[in-house]
């Protein structure tokens, strides 16, 4: 007659050692480490982007003022373009630093985390475009 506690009679526990279980939790670690830079860096040319289609608006507003009155305006307000001061998601601030009757210079400066923006060891903190079509730093306005 068999015990009750003999090897047949256990049944086998099954599951993950530590060991296991530590070497998946390394390798997860390794990708996420690779991987978030990546996504963050994503996340700040997106946002960069709705930065520049803000100042393409912004010139087009400009230009359509022009159209109308004697010089560009530098009013973002209601008594000039009655466009908003910062992107959609308020991650730039937008403004009109120079404007005269023949140029004008639109500017959108980043705000917060996205101040650490930038492509190619050149900040994409502070974007620029004016009349001509002149776009500054020109390695941001790449897609």
């Amino acid at each position: 007659m068999r015990s009750l506690w003999s090897k047949s009679a256990m049944p086998r526990i099954r599951g993950f050692s530590l060991i296991e279980l530590m070497i998946v939790l390394a390798i997860i670690t390794i990708i996420a480490s690779i991987a978030v830079p990546s996504y963050m860096n994503q996340v700040r040319k997106s946002k960069r982007t709705d930065a520049m289609s803000a100042l393409l608006k912004m010139k087009m507003e400009e230009e359509i003022w022009r159209s109308d009155h004697p010089s560009y305006t530098s009013e973002m307000g209601a008594a000039g373009l009655n466009l908003p001061t910062t992107t959609e998601g308020g991650y730039y601030t937008l403004s009109i630093p120079e404007a005269t009757a023949y140029a004008f210079t639109l500017k959108a400066t980043a705000v917060g985390d996205q101040a650490n923006d930038g492509v190619g060891g050149q900040t994409c903190k502070i974007l620029t475009i004016d009349q001509n079509n002149n776009k500054s730093p020109d390695v941001c306005w790449i897609k």
